[in-house]
């Protein structure tokens, strides 16, 4: 008799074991999970901010030309 009981006993610890594992398994997942997705978010936000100041620097040429041309069209008026 003792010995089923016993039996019983290390069955239940064990399926309370494997319930344990699945569950730390499961967590460790999640885990890897959100920081991968975290470090996806962190390259994205430097992409974008990349093509951002990119795009910055070429407005200012952009700008920078537009005066160059003004002020060279306004010299001309005035040395003609």
């Amino acid at each position: 008799m003792y010995k089923r009981l016993n039996m019983v006993i290390k069955s239940e610890n064990y399926k309370q074991f494997a319930i344990d594992f699945a569950n730390a398994r499961e967590t460790k997942a999640n885990g890897e999970r959100r920081a991968k997705i975290k470090e996806a978010e962190g390259v994205k936000q430097s992409l974008i901010l990349e093509a951002e100041g990119k795009s910055q620097a070429i407005e200012r040429v952009a700008e920078a030309r537009a005066r160059r041309y003004n002020w060279s069209m306004k010299l001309q008026k005035n040395i003609l």
